[in-house]
């Protein structure tokens, strides 16, 4: 989007849109040109940088960059190698914050602000179902990168309804048009937005929630934009590599041919005070210019975190990235990198100073040559590169610098010589929950934010039902949602189904033959959730996330955990045996978890001497568990 310049020529527009258009056009114009000004202006946050530029230079720092070969031949043989430190420390941090996928947990109240942990559970499992039904795995792993690579992660929640036109084809071989769901453009759909195409209003406000506008500039294929927006009347007047323009002079509009023969501008303007949510592609407004927010919470459809606060009281909408932190440290290491390498070439084949008449030059420098010279010629190698090892400690040393600031090689999954035991392991794992425990909060908010957003469309379009007509009646109906569950050692399929049929208040006696209802329809594979629409949505969910050691604890070591309380229970006569067994013994291993019924028999009176027959005493640390946490006779981690 831009304004016409008088100066150029450009041709008549046949879009012409209405006095109301025109003054919502020229409003957005008028914020999109001060917000793409202010992406090139430079801030002290980014050390006099832009966000353009800072967002160049750290993508440059991550795909660690080689800068060109000089052209010189007296400097062309120099070293222009670069380390990858700061790319490793990155997917070493990434990988281990994303050991495990993270969900908001889910607290629910009703009307009269009484815990409704039945609502939450129910929302919990609609959440995983939109989680395995959609991209939000792939999309969190490249937000954990991108919150260590940008100044900023920013996710797009949605959920849309897409449909198109295919040919079906009839046993008679003619075919004929039929309008079905696009599911590649359908559903709960979660996006990363780069931070040079989302336009924002006010740099010193961290909250983008309280952003006066925001702005979502994209370049698409013209293909795409027809299968999206195709529906809108407007966009007959969309054209690839022509793109409409606004003249504030004398309100009129202009076609201008761009550089993307093929693609289209796609820009989203959102508007939280005006409650405005308006579509242009090419300059050209597809949606109504009043055209609300269509989210029942009124919010912006964005959540937005970073890896580190820029600014230490919390007014710059931006962050620190760890490779901007890294940084300083990585132009040291490629420094040295490139002075140890070109040292060592000097060192090999050193340079030579010849003394004669003759005309010598690097040319007789080859394996195998004979070059005859005079007899009072001289050659003397020129002593260079001989102290490498002050390269190497310099090296060294910034590299743990570096360390100190990321993650430690621990951490990624490298032994150090000498150190290779379990329980250093174990002690390396909470190190790193301790070091990463900052931007795993960071993370945090960002989950907790994204769920609040999925919860909303949760609401809004799945407890929602839909008119069909059955046996000649139109009927509501609503989706059912299954989820694969493992219940009592049984992998078992968790089907929740919104029925407005169910009454609010029932007696004691239609509740329990409802449930019995519930049995005889569930059989043993599967599990049953009905759930009333109306009252589900009355609910008011508070979404929560506190990472803590489970983001990165490894399996070996939540197993250990298992068997020790395995071990212990076993010989509590208060608890239930069978469900012990099942979920802490046979639960801890994958080829076991969702099979315990077939090892299971049934407990013998002798069942609780077996811990002892097999010598482990009431209260004591097992031997796996001792091994991974470094816990002997006398200490304990996990108290009785």
């Amino acid at each position: 989007m831009k304004y016409y310049e008088e100066n150029k020529k450009a041709t008549p527009s046949s879009y012409r849109p209405n006095k109301k258009e025109r003054e919502v056009y020229a409003m957005v114009l008028k914020h999109f040109d001060r917000s793409w000004e202010n992406m090139y202006k430079p801030f002290l946050e980014f050390n006099n940088r832009s966000l353009i530029q800072e967002i160049a230079k750290n993508q440059k720092l991550f795909n660690t960059y080689q800068k060109p070969k000089d052209s010189n031949p007296e400097y062309s043989w120099k070293s222009n190698a670069v380390n990858p430190t700061t790319r490793n420390k990155v997917i070493s941090i990434v990988a281990h914050i994303t050991g495990a996928i993270l969900y908001p947990n889910i607290y629910a109240q009703n009307d009269k602000q009484e815990e409704d942990k039945e609502a939450a559970i129910v929302m919990r499992d609609l959440i995983e179902w939109v989680v395995n039904n959609s991209d939000y795995a792939i999309t969190f792993l490249y937000a954990i990168i991108s919150a260590c690579v940008n100044p900023a992660v920013i996710i797009h929640q949605e959920y849309a309804e897409k449909f198109r036109k295919i040919k079906e084809i009839k046993e008679s071989g003619d075919w004929e048009y039929k309008e079905i769901l696009d599911e590649t453009l359908s559903g709960f759909i979660q996006s990363i937005i780069p931070n040079d195409e989302l336009l924002i209003e006010n740099f010193y406000e961290p909250d983008i929630q309280k952003q006066g506008y925001l702005i979502w500039r994209k370049i698409i294929s013209y293909d795409l934009a027809e299968r999206k927006y195709g529906h809108y009347k407007n966009f007959k007047y969309v054209r690839p590599g022509v793109e409409v323009i606004y003249s504030d002079k004398n309100g009129s509009f202009y076609e201008e041919y761009s550089d993307e023969e093929y693609s289209v501008e796609q820009v989203w303007y959102y508007n939280a005070s005006k409650d405005l949510m308006l579509l242009f592609v090419n300059g050209v407004l597809l949606t109504d210019c009043e055209n609300p927010n269509p989210r029942i919470d009124k919010m912006y459809p964005m959540a937005k975190t970073f890896y580190e606060p820029i600014s230490p009281d919390a007014r710059f909408f931006y962050g620190k990235s760890l490779v901007n932190k890294l940084g300083p440290d990585q132009e040291v290491i490629d420094k040295l990198y490139q002075m140890i390498i070109d040292g060592t070439y000097l060192s090999i084949m050193k340079p030579l100073v010849i003394g004669s008449t003759e005309g010598v030059d690097s040319s007789i420098v080859v394996p195998g040559k004979i070059t005859v010279l005079e007899q009072e010629a001289k050659i003397n190698p020129i002593d260079v590169g001989s102290n490498l090892q002050a390269g190497y400690n310099t090296k060294i040393e910034v590299e743990r610098a570096m360390t100190e600031s990321s993650s430690s090689v621990q951490q990624q999954g490298i032994s150090q010589k000498g150190s290779q035991t379990a329980y250093e392991i174990s002690s390396l794992e909470n190190n790193a929950r301790v070091m990463l425990g900052f931007f795993g909060k960071m993370i945090g908010f960002l989950v907790r934010d994204l769920g609040m957003l999925i919860g909303t469309d949760i609401i809004q379009y799945l407890t929602v039902g839909e008119m069909k007509e059955i046996s000649g009646k139109d009927t509501l109906t609503f989706k059912r949602f299954n989820l694969d569950k493992i219940n009592k050692g049984k992998r078992k399929t968790r089907i929740i189904e919104f029925d407005n049929d169910i009454p609010e208040e029932m007696t004691k006696e239609e509740l329990e033959k409802r449930s019995f209802d519930l049995l005889a329809q569930e059989g043993d594979e599967s599990e049953i959730v009905k759930v009333l629409p109306g009252l589900f949505r009355k609910r008011k969910f508070l979404f929560k996330v506190e990472p803590g050691a489970d983001m990165i604890k490894s399996d070996a070591l939540k197993r250990a955990f298992n068997l020790e309380l395995y071990d212990r229970a076993i010989n509590n006569p208060m608890v239930d045996q069978l469900a012990v067994t099942r979920d802490f013994l046979f639960g801890s291993y994958d080829q076991s978890r969702d099979r315990a019924d077939e090892y299971i028999q049934e407990p013998q009176p002798q069942q609780a001497m077996l811990a002892q027959q097999a010598g482990i005493a009431p209260n004591q640390t097992t031997p796996l568990v001792g091994q991974l946490t470094g816990v002997g006779k006398r200490e304990t981690l996990i108290r009785p």
